[in-house]
């Protein structure tokens, strides 16, 4: 409420808010924290800021659910992951420093 969103009636409690509203009022939210990456950027959770790997050095894996790149922040040294192909991974050997890393094998359960 302090940061925009109005309710129905201001004046019963429980405050009830309209559901459209409320949708657009995050997805306004949202889209104004998003920071988009460039293919040789992470998204740093502790700096809250997009940032390149440090010493240019990325690890790419294969897990169950697809391919992994992590790295440490150039300037908090915080483990940063991202979700990417092996495409990805190739294209970004020509800037950065990619490990290949074999991951453990798939587990029975993940189909």
């Amino acid at each position: 409420m302090k940061q925009g969103l109005s309710p129905l009636a201001d004046s019963k409690r429980p405050l009830l808010v309209q559901g459209a509203e409320a949708r657009a009022f995050l997805q306004s939210r949202r889209a104004k924290a998003k920071r988009k990456c460039r293919p040789d950027e992470m998204y740093c959770f502790k700096c809250r800021v997009p940032r390149r790997p440090a010493a240019d050095m990325l690890d790419y894996g294969q897990d169950a659910f697809g391919g992994r790149l992590s790295g440490l922040c150039s300037e908090c040294s915080t483990v940063m992951f991202k979700r990417a192909s092996a495409a990805l991974a190739e294209q970004l050997m020509g800037t950065l420093d990619v490990q290949i890393i074999e991951g453990p094998p798939t587990p029975k359960w993940v189909a």
